[in-house]
């Protein structure tokens, strides 16, 4: 407990007349009670005291004054303060005093740098920011923290996640599988691709021809979305955001979750015992493919949630917010490079409600396979529908305009004396430059030889 040390010098002199230090120097005194306070009230050189039950110290009281730890603090700030002044010169107390404020400045700064502030810069409005509204969602948070919810899934770590990253590259296989089969005619994939509500003519199919190092970037945004609904849900998770998983979302995760947890048991098993993996002992590939149904239904739950309220409150504007996160960096991105996800999530998107439609025809409960895409995609896959997969177009339309109107920032550098240039990674004088240059004009020129017929001994 806290006590000022001159209502402690006080007492002393007053009540402890027999203490051996009481009779001497002012100074001696002081001494002693600077060790008395460091000491603390354990100590069986402090004397008792009882705290009075009701009324305030006054003459000859037995009580004393009981202060908080904070003004002890600065009580002894003050003291210290008092002694630089009385040592240092005027010029050298004042510049000790400047130093210590931009210290602690740089401290309160510090202190704050790595985390997510709502309004860390209010003479610098971003419409980018305030478009998705990160900020707000994401305040007071580690960058790291953050990013590491919607991070990919660690393959040493997460063996559960694993299965279920493993699961969707199934389910986009398997949509990949029908439009190249045609069991979604050219009009439907024409019509998925639109995202204007008025019904009218379509002439662009989707686009499935794309490289493989494309799908898996395009199929890594989905997978970061069940790992961010994954984590977020464990109870070990410390990190409070506001978006809720729906009842019907949970569910569906649950079953993810059971089917999962059977399927990695399966093949733990397996590999701790000796024979041949397609022998009786493999996993079944019903349970796979249960596991792939669940996980689709999951990826449609969340597209397929109308967004009333807060919209921060929802998974999908959450993941969003958390793939926004640059730990590298310590900020959030910008609209030209965040773009691509949105891009990623609209491709793989339209993908799904592809393949949930063909399943739910092969299962008789529809009659024709348009019907129900046409459902879903009225339902929440275009332009004023409450829905994430619209406040994604609206990110991305928004996105392209702030990209295609600002000079984004080039990859080329030059030294300031002029000699070396710099491209991302790479580094080279003005002579390995122009050696460069001469190679290149040299393939060219060798290129156009063999296109265009020419002999060697033509000019």
């Amino acid at each position: 407990m806290g006590v000022k040390p001159k209502h402690y010098l006080t007492h002393l002199t007053m009540w402890h007349t027999d203490h051996p230090e009481v009779n001497t120097s002012k100074k001696a005194r002081m001494l002693l009670v600077e060790e008395l306070l460091l000491k603390g009230p354990t100590d069986p050189d402090l004397p008792e005291f009882q705290l009075p039950q009701q009324g305030l110290p006054g003459c000859k009281s037995h009580y004393f004054a009981v202060i908080s730890p904070a003004e002890i603090e600065e009580e002894k700030d003050t003291l210290r303060r008092r002694d630089m002044a009385a040592q240092l010169p005027e010029a050298e107390y004042m510049r000790a005093q400047i130093d210590e404020a931009l210290e602690q400045g740089e401290q309160k700064a510090r202190a704050f740098e790595d985390r997510i502030l709502d309004n860390a810069a209010p003479t610098e409005v971003s419409p980018w920011l305030e478009m998705t509204r990160w900020p707000k969602y994401l305040q007071g948070h580690l960058f790291i923290n953050i990013a590491r919810l919607a991070s990919p899934v660690s393959l040493l770590s997460e063996p559960l996640l694993v299965e279920f990253s493993d699961n969707l590259d199934h389910v986009v296989e398997q949509a990949h599988t029908s439009i190249w089969d045609d069991k979604v005619n050219v009009f439907d994939q024409a019509r998925i691709n639109s995202f204007i509500q008025r019904r009218r003519a379509f002439h662009r199919p989707l686009m499935i021809e794309l490289r493989d190092s494309t799908y898996r970037s395009y199929k890594q945004v989905f997978k970061r979305l069940i790992c961010f609904a994954y984590r977020t849900m464990q109870s070990e998770n410390r990190i409070e955001l506001a978006h809720r998983l729906t009842a019907r979302q949970l569910g569906h995760l649950d079953k993810m979750i059971t089917i999962g947890e059977e399927l990695k048991g399966l093949k733990h098993s397996q590999q701790t015992r000796d024979g041949d993996k397609q022998g009786p002992n493999a996993p079944p590939k019903s349970l796979e493919s249960h596991l792939d149904r669940a996980c689709l239904y999951f990826c449609i739950s969340i597209l397929n949630h109308t967004l009333k309220g807060d919209l921060l409150e929802r998974t999908a504007i959450g993941f969003l917010a958390a793939l926004g996160v640059d730990p590298e960096e310590q900020n959030l991105r910008d609209a030209s490079s965040f773009t691509s996800y949105l891009s990623a999530f609209v491709e793989i998107s339209q993908m799904l409600v592809i393949l949930m439609s063909v399943l739910v025809a092969e299962e008789g409960q529809i009659e024709h396979r348009s019907d129900v895409l046409d459902e879903m995609r009225e339902r929440f896959m275009i332009h004023g529908s409450r829905s994430p997969f619209n406040w994604v177009l609206r990110l991305r339309g928004y996105g392209k305009k702030i990209r295609n109107s600002s000079t984004s920032l080039g990859y080329i550098y030059w030294s300031d004396d002029h000699e070396r240039l710099t491209y991302k990674q790479l580094e080279l004088s003005i002579a390995d430059f122009k050696k460069f240059a001469a190679t290149q004009v040299e393939l060219a020129q060798s290129e156009l030889e063999q296109l265009f017929l020419i002999h060697s001994d033509e000019e």
